[in-house]
């Protein structure tokens, strides 16, 4: 009994002084405004290639291509010949894509290829991967409901739901929950163990939603803010947007949106990717720790970090950092996974030489001496 008590004496001194990181969100345009060429969902591939749909102006000429932007920030047209397509997914090495003008779902290879693997009258917004199968989920915006399709190509309508208000994005976590965003409403819907509830409300006019790290991110076109919602049910935040309706970059709020709409975002957070509906543009985010001030204990401060140059040929300089005190770095393909654990003798050297890593979009993870992070820089290789 004395150990237990013992115990548990330090582990409530211990829980005051937890570590928790803080974040900035820096956002940046990749594509500029009124190049008219996307507009709506996104998806990424595991070499960090984006691809986005572009639906066309409202009301008026419909949107019939798919682009590709690549790391290296060239972009090209995948495929052309849709109507208005909506929502993509990245799905056994190609592209779905859902055509919202007349509810047909396209897969597409990377050579722009494309056959309709689906049917449903109404027309449909998003179709998504189940975890660990061959099946899809499929959302129909006019519909409000969700449709199954297996891997054989059967489609089934799923129970239907008052809730249901125009549903355009959906998600899975990975616990195999599923998440629905409400363009009508703005309410995120949540399908547990066959159990359907609401799970945040943002308003009406939520684009799409997506993944990573252990939250749910989604746009909103009215309030033209982007959105973080931790799965455990914590304090939402607004990661960038100030509600201005102005195309402008900057650090979270400081920055501003027109129109958010798509949304991707790599699995570990560092790298997320927004398109604008309305200005037609493509916009970053890009995700940094923010560390103490040394010399202000407690005050906050940018780790300001900066990596060089971008994109490489692999062989990568760091500023702004105290590379003595680095303990260790961590390199994440744009899957999440982790690739490369350098030690602290790799960072002695002004070069540090990762031109064995393929081409495509990481994150490197700094830690110091407690192991604890110092900053997160991405960077691409192109060589």
């Amino acid at each position: 009994m004395k150990t237990q008590l013992m115990l548990l004496f330090y582990l409530l001194m211990l829980t005051p002084f937890a570590f928790t990181q803080e974040y900035q969100y820096e956002v940046t345009t990749l594509i500029p405004q009124d190049a008219h060429i996307i507009d709506d969902g996104l998806t990424i591939d595991e070499s960090g290639v984006i691809y986005g749909s572009y639906w066309g102006i409202w009301q008026g000429t419909p949107g019939t291509h798919i682009l590709r932007y690549y790391p290296n920030g060239s972009y090209d047209t995948l495929a052309t010949g849709l109507l208005r397509p909506n929502g993509l997914s990245y799905f056994n090495g190609k592209i779905l894509a859902a055509n919202s003008g007349n509810g047909q779902l396209f897969s597409i290879d990377t050579d722009g290829s494309k056959e309709v693997i689906a049917q449903i009258s109404g027309g449909i917004s998003h179709a998504v991967p189940v975890p660990g199968t061959d099946s899809l989920v499929i959302t129909g915006w006019s519909q409000s409901r969700l449709y199954g399709m297996n891997a054989l190509g059967d489609v089934t309508p799923m129970p239907t739901s008052t809730l249901f208000n125009g549903g355009v994005g959906a998600a899975f976590d990975l616990q195999g929950r599923l998440y629905i965003g409400n363009f009508n409403d703005g309410k995120i819907l949540k399908l547990e163990n066959g159990e359907l509830e609401v799970f945040a409300e943002l308003g009406g006019g939520i684009g799409f939603i997506t993944y990573s790290d252990n939250a749910i991110l989604a746009t909103n076109h009215i309030d033209k803010k982007v959105y973080r919602l931790p799965v455990d049910g914590s304090e939402i935040e607004v990661i960038a947007g100030s509600g201005e309706a102005i195309m402008q970059d900057g650090i979270g709020e400081e920055a501003s949106f027109v129109s958010p709409n798509g949304i991707v975002s790599t699995p570990s957070g560092d790298t997320i990717y927004v398109s604008e509906f309305e200005s037609k543009s493509l916009r970053m985010i890009i995700r940094t720790a923010v560390t103490a001030d040394e010399e202000n204990t407690g005050a906050i401060s940018s780790a300001g970090a900066i990596v060089y140059p971008l994109p490489s040929s692999g062989h990568i300089s760091i500023e702004n950092v105290d590379l003595s005190k680095i303990k260790q770095g961590i390199v994440r393909d744009s899957n999440g996974r982790v690739i490369r654990k350098l030690a602290s003798s790799s960072f002695q050297n002004d070069v540090i030489n990762l031109s064995d890593l393929p081409n495509g979009h990481y994150t490197l993870s700094l830690f110091d001496q407690n192991d604890l992070p110092i900053a997160n820089l991405s960077f691409n290789i192109m060589k």
